[in-house]
């Protein structure tokens, strides 16, 4: 499996990005409860940012949920699945890093701030990029990313029990960790709950957190959820009930951090 820079290894999977996703039956429902929370804090008609849009799958439901909506990626194979998808709707689509975005649009811009599903991981220095990104927010408002989890309760568990150690804490490493993207390796960061709120200091705070896929199957493990489908329905609506728990949340395969703008400095 050759190595390669993200934007290379997502346009290649582009085109079969949306179907092999993870499980039909889970991802559907991770992404409304992602959305829920940027409708739980931002009100309709918000100008929001997508950041890592992919093919657009979250810019089509938030422009139909009210929202204006510019999405930004830095793969040009899913930016072009992405117009195709919002052909039609005004929805702008731009081909951006999220490095890139600062730099962009002046301060101020935005009302909501949103990336989904693990795109900001593919940035080496997150913490050092979310009070720039922060620079874009209108006083008051929020930021919500959605990042691949540094302590997955669900994949150390499964990964230990088949005394496969090194994948059970590969995302407990400081430095960037080899992700697999279709036939490429692309390098990844793993960011705690605790990393997020120290990079807010001076400018904002966490307002909430959610865990998604605790101890319910993550989008990876299709062949549980098939096989044990009664188990993985009970196990998801446990998830449910304990996303937001303090320490629990962080457990999640994924984690979803609200962060609201406070100093307009």
């Amino acid at each position: 499996m050759q190595h390669s820079i993200p934007s290379e290894a997502f346009s290649r999977v582009a085109p079969s990005y949306d179907r092999d996703f993870g499980s039909p039956d889970i991802v559907p429902a991770l992404r409304r409860r992602v959305l829920q929370l940027i409708q739980q804090h931002a009100p309709t008609g918000s100008r929001l940012l997508e950041i890592g849009a992919g093919t657009g799958e979250d810019a089509k439901e938030l422009y139909e949920l009210g929202y204006s909506v510019i999405a930004t990626d830095i793969s040009p194979g899913m930016l072009e699945r992405a117009r195709k998808k919002l052909g039609g709707i005004p929805v702008q689509v731009q081909e951006l890093s999220a490095e890139e975005v600062p730099r962009k649009f002046p301060p101020d811009s935005f009302d909501v701030l949103f990336s989904n599903f693990g795109a900001l991981n593919c940035i080496a220095d997150l913490p050092g990029l979310l009070p720039q990104l922060a620079a874009l927010l209108a006083p008051g408002v929020i930021m919500v990313v959605c990042l691949l989890g540094k302590y997955p309760f669900w994949e150390m568990t499964a990964a230990g029990a088949r005394l496969r150690f090194r994948t059970a804490l590969r995302r407990l490493s400081r430095g960037a960790v080899l992700a697999a993207v279709g036939d490429r390796k692309v390098p990844v960061w793993y960011y705690s709950l605790s990393a997020v709120r120290a990079a807010c200091r001076g400018w904002g705070k966490v307002i909430d957190v959610a865990g998604l896929n605790i101890v319910s199957p993550p989008p990876g493990s299709q062949t549980f959820a098939r096989r044990f489908s009664g188990i993985a329905g009970l196990l998801d609506r446990l998830d449910r009930r304990i996303e937001g728990f303090p320490f629990l949340s962080t457990l999640g395969d994924h984690l979803v951090v609200v962060m609201r703008r406070t100093n307009p400095e």
